[in-house]
Parts: structure tokens; sequence; C-alpha cells
């Protein structure tokens, strides 16, 4: 047929303008481009396949820019704001912990301020646990994890948040806290980090705490959502 002839002719085509490697590199250097007939349906089967797997990737990629646009911290809203690698060192279980704690603690304090809320950007193997401990202490509507962004998708991220916290064990400098006080944010930083000695003033534009004391890391908390919010 005449869409057989025009397949066969696009093949042979191929065979003179792809070499080895440029197929490799498709997955297709299995084909037999120089016998049309018996190649046909499998590069169809490839096309066919190939194009399923962008529009996958297209329709993935618009989810997970949705999923963002709704889990960037409201205007009308206070929260604390992290942005790491989910490893181990990074310590974002006890920042957790901490969290649950401040939480209870500020509502056990009373008054009339509002109940921070905190946002976790990245992602890494640790976000199954993560996501378990984040149920496991009730904290499933005032925790969100929007997962990794792409570099021109954070600057939402910190105008709609109200502090920054880094919480890492170890960290030779952290240039996360350079980049939350470009955009203004008062910083929450661990004093393992390197960069919390030349960088946080106490009580200026922020605390350091101690990364391994769940208790410290809450007070600090504490003590940064009890600030004037022009402070």
């Amino acid at each position: 047929t005449i869409h057989e002839a025009g397949l066969v002719a696009v093949l042979r085509q191929l065979h003179d303008e792809l070499d080895t490697a440029v197929l490799a590199a498709y997955g297709w250097s299995d084909l037999n481009l120089t016998n049309p007939p018996t190649a046909t349906d499998a590069l169809l089967d490839r096309l066919v396949a190939l194009n399923a797997e962008r529009s996958r990737e297209e329709a993935t990629g618009q989810i997970r820019a949705n999923q963002a646009r709704e889990d960037a911290p409201r205007e009308n809203t206070k929260s604390f704001l992290a942005s790491a690698r989910f490893v181990g060192k990074k310590n974002l279980h006890r920042l957790l912990d901490a969290f649950a704690s401040y939480r209870k603690r500020a509502e056990m304090a009373g008054g009339s301020g509002p109940r921070w809320t905190l946002t976790l950007l990245g992602d890494g193997p640790l976000r199954a646990s993560l996501e378990q401990q984040i149920q496991r202490l009730g904290l499933g509507k005032v925790v969100t994890m929007p997962g990794f962004l792409q570099y021109e998708d954070l600057p939402r991220f910190y105008a709609g948040a109200s502090a920054f916290i880094h919480a890492s064990t170890t960290e030779q400098w952290g240039l996360v806290v350079n980049e939350a006080m470009a955009a203004g944010l008062p910083v929450l930083v661990s004093n393992r980090c390197g960069c919390a000695l030349d960088l946080v003033q106490e009580g200026v534009n922020g605390f350091s705490f101690d990364p391994f004391d769940v208790e410290v890391i809450a007070q600090a908390m504490l003590r940064m959502a009890a600030l004037p919010c022009d402070q």
C-alpha cells in the first residue's frame, strides 16, 4: 500500500542517514533497517511508545506544577519553609518532631496568634518515611511536601513563607540559607552549619539552635513565631 511504501522509504532514509550510535541512543540498535518489511511494525511500535512516554512525562510535569501551586504557602497564613535533599544529615525527622512539639506548645500557650505551618521542599530516599512520620504525628493538614522544584519555581515559596529553617546536623556552609536571606526571610539555622556563625545575628535576623535537641528546635520555632510581624 501507499502507507507501507512510505514507511519503507522512511526506513531506507533512516538507514542512509543514521549511524549505529544514534540508534543506540534511542534504544533502537536492534532494528534491522536494511530489511524494511520486518522493521516496519517494530518501528511503529517504538514511535508509538516514545510518543506515549513523552505524553506521560508532560502530564506528570503539569500535575507536579499544579500541585506546587496548591502547596505554596498562602498569603494569609504563617509558615516555616525548609528546602533540602531528603537524606539523614538534613535532620528532617527531628525537624518534624520539633514542629509537632512547637504546635502542641503553641496551643497550650493559647493566644490569638496563628499556628504556623511547615513546607518541606525537596525529595530523596527518606521521603516515604517522612510521609509516614507526618501521618503518625497528625500533621497531615499542616505540613506540605511539594517535592523537588525547578529553580524558577522557588521564588513563590520564599515569597509566601514567614521564616526559613535549616536543621542539618552537618553542613560545610548551607547556601540555601543565603538564598532565603536574599529573599528577605528571617532564618532558623543549625549551629552545625558553617554559615550560622557568619550569617545569623541572634534575635536580629534569626536564631541558631542545636540540631540534635528536638525541644531546642521547637523553642526556636516558638521564638520566631512570637516575633511581631514587622520584626
